[in-house]
């Protein structure tokens, strides 16, 4: 098994992605984090660096989104592949595809219901 790493390059366009996805610049950024300038930011954003693991996790939750779901694994293939629990991927697909009949249409009724970690019925 090969050790896994983080692509710093796709980490970054999924940073700027996410930024723009929320409407948050880097003005938010820096005056959130507290820098006296934004060149950590646009550091991470030009894919020179990562945040240090303090500020992804506080970049996770001013994103409203899990720390896994803001870096990128580096591919043995080439390919970027992002850190996504599988049940995620299945409200991924589901939204993306306007849920309901469009969604079973694509890809039929799941043979069983996965209840995500802490979700109750």
């Amino acid at each position: 098994m090969p050790f896994p790493m983080i692509d710093v390059r796709a980490t970054g366009q999924n940073i700027s992605h996410l930024m723009k996805q929320r409407q948050i610049s880097i003005r938010t950024l820096q005056t959130y984090f507290g820098f006296d300038s934004p060149r950590a930011i646009y550091r991470w954003l030009r894919r020179e660096n990562l945040p240090t693991v303090d500020n992804l996790f506080a970049l996770s939750k001013l994103l409203c989104v899990p720390l896994q779901d803001i870096l990128i694994e580096q591919a043995n293939d080439g390919q970027d592949v992002p850190f996504i629990q599988p049940w995620r991927l299945f409200e991924l697909i589901q939204r993306n595809l306007g849920g309901g009949s469009r969604f079973f249409a694509a890809f039929g009724r799941p043979a069983i219901h996965h209840q995500p970690p802490g979700r109750t019925e």
